[in-house]
């Protein structure tokens, strides 16, 4: 038996029956549909050349930049605002070296330092290798003020601080940080302590221990203000005066000036 194969196409469901060359008819949903547009037109309108984009970016940004000159000739400056905390920024002083008061030189470290206690009652020693200065007076003008340094060995001036009054007064309660911590004008860090100690008598002391870490050429000097605890206040007849101050310690405000005086190698004013 013969299998004839028929040369007219047979339509199947899905395939289309119209022969290629007949245009496809556009099909449409009228009433939900725009009106049908050419594809020139339809690129012409979605489409813009690089030209048109570049140009509008570049017309954006220039009228930024426009407008924030206009608002930089216009806008005044803020007035400067005042330092009134205790946080403000302290410029280190510069000037001549400190000439006035006996000339201290560590032997160890070589800095040194001016001992400016003209009319206090104090002594002086020098002995381990560190300036130490005890003050005699009355009236809360007791204590020691000590000057001494270290190799920092890559530590900080705070880690410094730490290490010191944990090995002269363990267990001293912190007070509060020294903004600007300084000694002979090198930042540095410092801070204020509270202690309780007890004497040969049984009687128990409040203390107040000051300790300042300031690092130049890997060289710490330290310095040591230990005395009585004296409330400060801001009005006439108070211990420091009237002048404001947290230090509540006599000897701090009367060591200022041999702590400003330091020096360190090489050095020959602030």
């Amino acid at each position: 038996m013969s299998t004839h194969v028929p040369s007219v196409p047979v339509a199947r469901p899905g395939w289309p029956t119209q022969p290629p060359t007949q245009p496809r008819l556009e099909q449409g949903w009228p009433g939900y549909a725009y009106p049908h547009a050419s594809g020139a037109r339809v690129k012409s309108a979605t489409r813009l050349s690089h030209r048109h984009v570049l140009a509008g970016l570049l017309g954006g940004v220039g009228g930024v930049v426009v407008i924030l000159i206009v608002i930089s000739l216009l806008a005044k400056p803020a007035s400067p605002v005042g330092c009134t905390g205790l946080t403000c920024e302290i410029r280190p002083a510069a000037g001549p070296p400190v000439e006035n008061g006996a000339l201290y030189k560590n032997p160890q470290f070589g800095f040194t330092a001016r001992i400016l206690t003209e009319g206090l009652p104090t002594s002086v020693s020098q002995a381990n290798q560190q300036l130490t200065i005890t003050f005699n007076g009355t009236g809360g003008l007791q204590g020691e003020l000590e000057l001494g340094a270290e190799a920092a060995g890559g530590q900080t001036a705070e880690q410094i601080v730490d290490t010191v009054i944990n090995k002269i007064a363990n267990g001293a309660q912190l007070a509060y940080t020294i903004p600007g911590s300084m000694i002979g004008y090198q930042p540095g860090f410092g801070a204020a302590y509270n202690f309780s100690s007890t004497t040969s008598d049984g009687q128990s002391t409040n203390l107040r221990v000051i300790v300042l870490a300031s690092i130049r050429d890997k060289i710490a000097v330290v310095s040591v203000c230990a005395g009585p605890l004296v409330q400060f206040g801001d009005g006439s007849g108070q211990p420091n005066d009237g002048h404001p101050s947290i230090a509540d310690l006599l000897i701090a405000q009367a060591g200022d000036p041999i702590i400003d005086s330091v020096l360190w190698p090489g050095q020959t004013s602030p």
